[in-house]
């Protein structure tokens, strides 16, 4: 009997350990005879595990690594921020200064494109004054024409140039240029003060062939004017002159050839 009780409370030892660990209710009514009968019923102690020290106070190695990591992480992303706005801010200005630079370039280009249009102008007036001047000189060289005829052509020759020297002039102004000048010693002539001290000249040389011995032979009046026209050989000489004083020759040059070649004919 000992041996059969003493496994009987082994047995309900083993139980005990293997069942789980649970805390019965306590009864709403403390006067049931249970509890009468042991003299009140004593409540079970809850199983509640001992308070638990704090231990945040140490931290790992590796959580304090990447702490750290994490800390020079976000350093690094404010600096390449900022650079960014640095960027973005040169780039604009850089947008800007284009801009700038293709309106002034545009503005150029117009400004170009008007001293085409000008330069061609003055081409074409250029050509017209060579064409003139080929006309008159073609008019001049005839053998029964006097200079009197072509006096219109030739006030009309110099007007002509006269408003091509003043457009000219007026374009260099606008640009911020200098004007056109005929040279240093010859400021404030025009082309009809020219057009006078070649005609002076020309008298001159009709004086000189005079007292050369040359011919003189009076031909037919002509209408809008009272002057003796000249001799054929007057007036191809007259007209070699304009040629050669047009294309550029001096009026100096121009009347010792002429001047000679009397000389030798004498």
């Amino acid at each position: 009997q000992q041996q059969q009780q003493q496994q009987q409370q082994q047995q309900l030892l083993q139980q005990l350990q293997q069942a789980p660990a649970t805390t019965t209710p306590a009864p709403t009514n403390l006067n049931t005879p249970m509890a009468s009968a042991h003299g009140g019923y004593q409540l079970p102690t809850p199983n509640v595990p001992p308070p638990q020290t704090e231990q945040h106070d140490t931290m790992p190695s590796w959580a304090k690594t990447l702490m750290d990591q994490c800390t020079s992480m976000h350093r690094a992303l404010e600096s390449v921020e900022a650079k960014i706005t640095t960027v973005h801010e040169t780039s604009n200005t850089a947008l800007s200064m284009a801009r700038d630079t293709n309106t002034t370039l545009l503005q150029h280009s117009n400004r170009i494109d008007q001293a085409h249009s000008k330069i061609s102008t003055l081409a074409n007036t250029i050509e017209s004054i060579k064409r003139s001047v080929d006309l008159l000189d073609r008019k001049v060289s005839r053998p029964n024409c006097s200079l009197a005829l072509a006096e219109d052509d030739i006030k009309q020759l110099t007007a002509k140039v006269n408003r091509m020297a003043s457009q000219m002039q007026q374009s260099m102004h606008a640009h911020g240029s200098d004007p056109i000048m005929m040279g240093d010693d010859d400021e404030g002539v025009t082309t009809e003060d020219m057009w006078g001290e070649r005609d002076k000249d020309e008298d001159e040389d009709e004086q000189h062939e005079a007292e050369a011995g040359e011919e003189v032979t009076p031909g037919p009046p002509t209408q809008g004017t009272a002057r003796s026209q000249r001799p054929s050989r007057a007036a191809k000489g007259t007209a070699a002159r304009r040629g050669k004083r047009t294309s550029g020759e001096g009026a100096t040059g121009a009347r010792k050839e002429r001047r000679t070649s009397t000389g030798s004919d004498a």
